[in-house]
């Protein structure tokens, strides 16, 4: 499904999928809810859901509602707060890391090039990738 939220594209065959939740309800039961959390390329995250008439997927046609499905654009708190409710702990860590004092996460690109120094640098040293880039990052500041 693709839908347009505030002039953003949002695309579950391009977008990669979380993880999924599924209330285990009947398909044909009026609160019957699958949701599917996405990340987009961009690092923004959505909700992908199917559902009856009385979950948030449904849609309404006059002044009716039917069972339909949905894309909802979240944040990132959200994203963390549904996938700690709804994924194995497993599942949570593949994609978000625990809150630390001392430290943030953060995702760059980096051309082939770029990347294979970094490499280089961090066997030579003997360290990794995010440490050759934190002093790299600190001795540019």
């Amino acid at each position: 499904m693709k839908k347009i939220i505030k002039n953003r594209v949002y695309d579950t065959s391009t977008a990669k999928k979380i993880g999924e939740f599924s209330n285990g309800l009947s398909y044909s039961d009026f609160d019957y809810l699958r949701e599917t959390l996405y990340r987009k390329k961009t690092g923004e995250y959505f909700l992908y859901g199917i559902g009856g008439a009385r979950t948030w997927a449904a849609y309404q046609s006059g002044d009716m509602w039917g069972a339909g499905e949905q894309i909802q654009a979240i944040s990132l708190k959200e994203a963390q707060e549904w996938a700690e409710k709804n994924l194995s702990a497993d599942e949570y860590l593949a994609e978000f890391e625990p809150d630390s004092d001392e430290e943030v996460n953060i995702r760059i690109r980096l051309d082939k090039k770029t990347n294979k120094k970094i490499e280089e640098k961090a066997e030579k040293e003997g360290q990794s990738k995010s440490e050759i880039i934190r002093m790299a990052i600190k001795e540019y500041i």
